[in-house]
């Protein structure tokens, strides 16, 4: 199991936040993108990778920085999925925290029940060294679960391929 609660927990994925003083809404902060950060940000977005002005740091020689890009402070819930998806199969959006799930982990969501159309009176939960435990109680109400959808033909970079004319949507 893996988390991103915060946009310092991006840097791991090559996107480092460096101010919110270069926007002059001050409504986005400015990030600098290694080769791998600026892949996860197109993807999230459906850029196209050669859209980012320089960078402004340089990085390390080993994983240098590639360019720079400025994300609303928000963004680092949607950037934090697609960091996520790389090494998690499924992903549980809070409204504090993104949980991604690998190996055996798993998620059950509160039971409904359907002849009374309302949530049963139990905890999501969440499965992890195989145990299932209700730490989602404090992490915040689940807003939504992303997986990968492995059933329609794909570009591998999230993008589906429309059935009907082959095109890439």
């Amino acid at each position: 199991m893996k988390t991103i609660s915060k946009i310092e927990d991006l840097a791991e994925y090559g996107i480092f936040y460096l101010t919110g003083e270069a926007d002059n809404l001050m409504f986005r902060g400015l990030y600098d993108l290694t080769k791998q950060g600026a892949e996860i940000v197109t993807n999230c977005y459906g850029l196209k990778v050669d859209c980012f002005v320089d960078n402004w740091n340089p990085g390390h020689d080993d994983n240098p920085h590639v360019g720079s890009v400025m994300l609303t402070h928000n963004a680092w819930q949607d950037v934090g999925v697609f960091c996520l998806l790389l090494d998690c199969k499924k992903v549980i959006i809070t409204d504090t925290i993104l949980i991604g799930l690998q190996g055996t982990d798993d998620y059950k969501p509160v039971p409904y029940d359907w002849d009374n159309s309302c949530y049963l009176d139990e905890p999501a939960q969440i499965k992890h060294d195989g145990h299932w435990n209700n730490w989602l109680e404090s992490w915040g109400k689940v807003i939504r679960v992303i997986a990968i959808n492995t059933g329609h033909p794909n570009d591998g970079a999230g993008r589906n391929v429309h059935s009907f004319t082959g095109r890439i949507t």
